[in-house]
């Protein structure tokens, strides 16, 4: 096993104990394990057969099973920020397009560590459980890369680490995360239903005010200036999520309240992979979300709901305007954020970047995002939705 460790460059962190402590058979290779969990990972039905089988390969043979063994302990023995999937090869040479079963079993075996953190933590089971349906949406990136083939690329396991250890839960639709807010969240002012915000003092932004992501890209610098009661600042135009050109000011004596921005604790949330992103669906994540944490973490009032992605480019709601990403725009109100590596262009087709005649776009979100990219308009955009709009 050693040597297919340094064949491959998988790290061989504690290999010797790996190859010592591997059993006959680990837990995550046995059918009634895999049977178990096979619906809680969303992992369609159709394929169980074939990954069981992979699974009875890696058993019969002892250097993948002790391969399979060290996956799992390097996973879950070191710290997350020690962890490097992106050394994981796609392939390895002795299991060809099976190493994708491989890492999905590998992916399968850290379920337990998910219920086991919400117990430790105190929070119910099922939010434990449903980190387990990361597993099934991100099969889609290793069909795409070898040919409609099933498992999963190793580099994609990183993420689950955070249903161990980190403060990120998946509730309903969302992977939501307790974040107290850099300048990324703009000043958010709200006066009865009327709603404002200012980019937070001292953003860089560039030519076309969306933010920068470095200096090469900073033309300006937003600033916030508070003089008495009055606010004054760069505000945000919330249909394109750009700054504004020209500043304008707010009176606080006239009603207005700062509601949120930066060093207030917010809900951050991530969009998992996997398609049916419904409105209705949205709406249950986010409400349930707000009634968990208003349990769980009373001592902390979250008036924001916000997240930073490709899913809002404020072009969906013309490219594919019946689109449950464009819902989900409307539901809120867009701000800047900087983008890099062609934002959406891997979560789509796998890649982020390429001869653009090289891409073949097959639904309406491929081909939004495809013209997008030929016309070099793929952008990250902030989104927010305050707590009582929920």
């Amino acid at each position: 096993m050693l040597k297919l460790l340094e064949v491959t460059g998988i790290p061989a962190d504690r290999a010797a104990a790996s190859i010592a402590t591997c059993p006959g058979c680990p837990f995550f290779l046995k059918h009634d394990y895999i049977k178990d969990h096979w619906g809680m990972a969303e992992l369609p039905a159709d394929k169980l057969q074939y990954t069981l089988s992979v699974a009875d390969k890696i058993q019969a043979e002892p250097r993948l099973r002790q391969l399979a063994w060290h996956l799992y302990r390097y996973m879950t023995l070191n710290a997350m920020s020690a962890v490097k999937t992106g050394e994981f090869p796609d392939i390895i040479e002795e299991l060809g397009v099976e190493t994708g079963v491989l890492y999905l079993l590998v992916a399968m075996s850290l379920i337990p560590s998910f219920i086991s953190r919400a117990e430790r933590e105190g929070f119910p089971r099922k939010y434990g459980e449903a980190g387990a349906k990361r597993i099934g949406s991100i099969t889609c990136f290793f069909a795409q890369n070898f040919n409609g083939a099933f498992g999963i690329r190793g580099s994609t396991m990183l993420f689950l680490l955070h249903y161990i250890h980190t403060a990120t839960w998946r509730i309903g639709r969302f992977d939501f995360v307790i974040q107290q807010a850099d300048d990324t969240v703009p000043e958010i002012y709200c006066n009865g239903s009327s709603v404002v915000a200012f980019c937070a003092d001292g953003v860089p932004l560039k030519a076309n005010h969306d933010r920068a992501y470095d200096e090469a890209e900073t033309v300006s610098i937003a600033r916030l200036k508070i003089d008495g009661s009055k606010v004054t600042g760069l505000p945000i135009d919330f249909s394109t999520g750009l700054a504004r050109k020209e500043e304008s000011s707010i009176d606080l004596s006239a009603g207005w309240e700062r509601v949120a921005g930066p060093g207030d604790w917010t809900l951050f949330f991530h969009i998992p992979g996997g398609g049916g992103m419904k409105p209705d669906l949205c709406r249950e994540s986010f409400k349930e979300a707000l009634e968990f944490f208003k349990s769980y973490v009373p001592d902390k009032k979250f008036r924001l709901i916000w997240s930073a992605s490709w899913i809002f480019n404020p072009l969906w709601k013309d490219l594919i305007p019946q689109s449950n990403m464009a819902a989900l725009i409307g539901r809120g109100r867009l701000f800047p954020a900087f983008s890099v590596n062609n934002p959406g262009l891997y979560f789509v087709f796998g890649r982020h970047d390429g001869d653009p005649d090289s891409f073949t776009a097959v639904n309406p979100v491929e081909r939004a995002v495809l013209r997008s990219y030929r016309e070099n308009s793929l952008r990250r955009t902030g989104w927010f939705i305050l707590s009582d709009e929920i």
